[in-house]
């Protein structure tokens, strides 16, 4: 209880994420203990969705590595792969009931006869949806909504506006709450996908875009860039092993793609570093065209989870990545970076 106390503490301090729920921690302190039980007798375990995870989730795989090295300092164990990718999936679940809960929707609700209903029936409505959406406001005729400003309307009779309308029964159905669930997804999804358009333009630095980049080795590209962050100031000059040494836990590539990143380095500065490779570089236990190197300042750990898991979506297509790949400035780099970005 004390080693994932201390791991739960450290998560927060370096990744700004609360995994301090009950729900999680208990759970997570038996499986821990576990883990230590199986490696200390040997036994060696195989996980079938290590590959998965690396590829569909690297942020939450890359905290589980963190974690891996906190209890590796702290109970001079070494964990593998498959252990870590466990770790993960506890990690996970807790990252998406977090993500549920932020950033709610505001919804008008219209109901023509609302008054005259018991009010039971809307308290279920915003039980239901208590976590990702909040009912600002009740009207009972359509002139009503003029002026009033919300992510969505539920409406108890057919309705044309802006922004959507989700037509529900005055007594909610499970076709209903489908309904609803499908228009919070898309809504949600939407805004933070123009959040994180407006991020990576910001992060991304025109000085460390290197087009046409070529390098040795893996060592010497993470040697070469993060030096040009450390002359400008960005990073301290651990920054660099520290990242080296965040490689030798488990590579950080993805697909085609690598985002080195120390584990735990604040930088004066949040940037991206961006290198354009000449030819395919081998990273890990693939050759990648991109390398994206991230600092994160305290002030934007909140942001490092998403950027982390986005870019590797956003370049996962080949033609996308021949696309990005193939700019040949850091203009044309970023316009189509948003144009996909975009899509």
């Amino acid at each position: 209880m004390r080693l994932v106390d201390s791991i739960v503490q450290a998560v927060k301090q370096v990744y700004d994420i609360d995994l301090t729920d009950i729900d999680f921690f208990i759970p997570f302190a038996l499986h821990i203990d576990n883990m230590l039980v199986r490696i200390r007798q040997n036994v060696s375990v195989h996980n079938p969705l290590l590959h998965s995870i690396k590829a569909m989730s690297p942020i939450i795989y890359d905290i589980a590595v963190y974690i891996s090295n906190l209890i590796n300092h702290q109970e001079h164990v070494q964990l593998c792969e498959d252990e870590i990718a466990y770790i993960a999936l506890h990690i996970g679940a807790r990252i998406q009931d977090i993500y549920n809960r932020r950033g709610k929707l505001c919804a008008v609700l219209l109901c023509p006869q609302y008054y005259s209903y018991d009010h039971r029936q809307f308290d279920r409505l915003q039980s239901y949806f208590s976590d990702d959406l909040t009912i600002e406001s009740v009207v009972t005729a359509p002139h009503e909504l003029a002026g009033l400003k919300c992510d969505m309307i539920l409406s108890t009779l057919p309705l044309t506006a802006e922004p959507p309308v989700v037509l529900i029964s005055n007594f909610i159905s499970s076709n209903d709450r489908q309904a609803i669930s499908d228009v919070i997804h898309r809504l949600k999804a939407a805004r933070e996908k123009e959040r994180l358009i407006s991020l990576l333009q910001t992060l991304i630095d025109a000085d460390l875009f290197t087009p046409g980049a070529d390098y040795a080795d893996r060592e010497s590209a993470i040697r070469t860039i993060g030096g040009q962050m450390c002359a400008r100031g960005i990073v301290p000059q651990e920054f660099i092993e520290s990242t080296l040494e965040r490689e030798q836990i488990s590579p950080t590539n993805f697909g085609m793609i690598a985002i080195p990143h120390p584990s735990d380095c604040r930088a004066a500065r949040s940037a991206i570093a961006v290198s354009l490779l000449r030819k395919p570089l081998s990273w890990g236990t693939s050759s990648v065209r991109i390398i994206f190197m991230i600092c994160v300042s305290k002030s934007d750990l909140s942001d490092f989870s998403d950027i982390f898991s986005y870019l590797p979506r956003v370049c996962s297509d080949y033609k996308t990545l021949e696309q990005l790949a193939s700019a040949s400035s850091y203009p044309d780099f970023i316009q189509i970076l948003g144009g996909l970005c975009a899509e």
